[in-house]
């Protein structure tokens, strides 16, 4: 079945919305795209966690975490532009990554401690609040970067934020920012031979790299870590909210509940690991192999078809497609994942198990299946579907 698809964009209020049209051929299929809603409720988000792959060790407690430089980067130029001296920041950056590996979905072992400084109840369902009433998904780093910065700038406490601002040194920003902001039990000598050695790791890693007044964390998405942090989990996919199954509901007619529970676990794995995805979608009839167990994620600036190819429009898009391609195709074995195409290429990670899912999307198999303008040839969005038993 061959499908036309149109897509629009359109920004009001800085918050980009879709409108999609879709018609078919030869089957009249009927689009269904949810697009995805603000978290509701302000409970605890502790409850009815989803796994989506564990990594088997604990990240370095003196050590800079590997891979989590592209978040280090952007908090560092965020802190920064606020006026916080490459010692201070460092200091900050040294306690972000003992405590959450600077991961928006990071959790404490206890579930009670959640984001990037595993904020505890009070303080993150403050947050919650804040970023629900925009309509914001929680996880973006963005948001959570944001308001790390006003609980600084508002002097909680002992903390004194022009104080820390000033300071010369990575460790001893680092004792004085755990000392009156974050406040646990750990003593000074604990304190400088754990977060003060990482905040000289991060001073030593970013010395000398200029600082980005306008910092996008788009890059900061999706990254595959092989460790978390001593304190607690990185690797949360927390259940959908109602307000996004009213929401799916309501553009395709029938509840999320109904999609099979293997894509239901991947939607929630993709919409805290990649928060600027806004947009997951299936439909019927016609979606493979089937609309429970197939989704699109669609990437926030459509694609183009021209006269002699097909492309994602916006560099940023096609580097986050790649990315969350890669993700899934980690995440594999868990997810029960059957296939996934992106770019007019397709992996079956059954029938190519050796192959590496970091492999370029170009030495990925051609989709012959698919032939049309550049939704159909899927450069706008991932498609993924888990297999039968899923």
């Amino acid at each position: 079945m061959q499908l036309t698809r149109r897509s629009r964009w359109w920004h009001h209020e800085g918050v980009a919305r879709w409108q999609q049209t879709l018609t078919a051929r030869s089957l009249g299929a009927v689009v269904a795209l949810a697009v995805l809603a603000p978290l509701g409720g302000t409970g605890a988000q502790a409850a009815d966690v989803a796994a989506a792959l564990v990594p088997t060790q604990s990240c370095p407690p003196t050590a800079v975490s590997p891979q989590v430089t592209p978040r280090a980067q952007y908090v560092s130029d965020r802190l920064r532009s606020a006026g916080y001296s490459a010692a201070a920041t460092a200091g900050v950056l040294g306690n972000l990554d003992y405590l959450s590996a600077l991961t928006p979905t990071a959790q404490s072992a206890s579930g009670e401690r959640v984001g990037l400084a595993l904020w505890g109840p009070t303080r993150w369902q403050r947050y919650v609040r804040q970023v629900s009433r925009r309509g914001v998904n929680r996880w973006f780093l963005s948001e959570q970067t944001s308001f790390l910065l006003r609980e600084m700038s508002a002097d909680p406490g002992q903390f004194r934020h022009r104080r820390l601002q000033h300071m010369a040194g990575p460790m001893a920003a680092a004792v004085y920012f755990h000392n009156t902001f974050v406040r646990t039990g750990a003593s000074d000598a604990t304190v400088r031979a754990t977060r003060g050695a990482k905040a000289a790791g991060w001073a030593d890693l970013l010395a000398g790299r200029p600082v980005d007044r306008r910092p996008r964390d788009n890059d900061t998405y999706g990254l595959y870590l092989t460790c978390e942090p001593a304190t607690g989990t990185v690797e949360r996919c927390p259940t959908v909210p109602g307000s996004f199954r009213a929401s799916f509901r309501h553009h395709t007619g029938f509840r999320w509940r109904r999609i099979s529970a293997a894509s239901q676990q991947v939607s929630r794995c993709v919409y805290a690991n990649f928060p600027r995805i806004r947009l997951h979608g299936t439909y019927r009839p016609g979606h493979m192999p089937t609309w429970g167990r197939a989704l699109d994620f669609m990437m926030p600036a459509g694609c183009v078809t021209g006269r002699t190819r097909s492309y994602t429009r916006s560099g940023a898009d096609l580097a986050l497609g790649s990315r969350l391609a890669q993700y899934l195709l980690r995440r594999g074995d868990r997810f029960g994942l059957d296939y996934v195409i992106w770019q007019d290429r397709i992996r079956n990670p059954h029938s190519e198990h050796l192959e590496d899912p970091f492999a370029p999307i170009d030495t990925w198999r051609v989709d012959r299946h698919n032939n049309g303008d550049c939704t159909n040839t899927h450069f706008d969005h991932v498609h993924m579907s888990v297999t039968m038993g899923a």
